[in-house]
């Protein structure tokens, strides 16, 4: 496209985005991410969000919540983009990775709290295993008992760990 002076669009820099996230080319992703910038595409959906899962799933989480934070709020809306279950695990599966514990609850809490969303079975379980990893059972035994939901599932989580 480059060398026929073809100028991408958003949907082709968001499907070369999540690429990007698949194959851990991070690197890759952030000279994408600069086309977007050089280009003037602006964050709204779908560059936004495949920007933000990304960062999120490269463990890069302060990249992805800038992204995330300069995402035009009115443009989520309209758009049906509204952060959303998936963006969440995402977020929290990375939290996981690097073993963020104190980032972990503030996502668990935004899921409940901010966007109304009520958590699911996979958020309890990324943060169950977010408290494993840090080896803090016993917190993770009181999350557990704390939800009452799916209850089952994630003692299988813990004992897993």
């Amino acid at each position: 496209m480059k060398r026929q002076s073809i100028s991408p669009n958003d949907l082709t820099l968001a499907s070369v985005l999540k690429v990007c996230s698949s194959f851990a080319a991070l690197e890759q992703g952030k000279q994408v991410h600069a086309r977007v910038l050089k280009y003037g595409i602006r964050l709204a959906f779908p560059v936004g969000s495949s920007l933000s899962t990304m960062y999120a799933k490269r463990g890069s989480l302060e990249d992805c919540r800038l992204v995330f934070q300069r995402m035009p709020s009115k443009d989520i809306v309209l758009e049906g983009t509204e952060p959303d279950h998936v963006i969440f695990i995402n977020l929290l599966g990375a939290c996981s990775h690097m073993v963020l514990v104190e980032k972990g609850g503030c996502f668990i809490r935004l899921i409940q709290d901010e966007y109304g969303l009520g958590a699911k079975v996979e958020h309890y379980a990324c943060m169950v295993d977010i408290l494993s990893r840090a080896g803090i059972v016993e917190n993770a035994k009181e999350f557990i008992e704390s939800v009452l939901d799916h209850v089952t599932s994630l003692w299988r989580i813990l004992l897993g760990a």
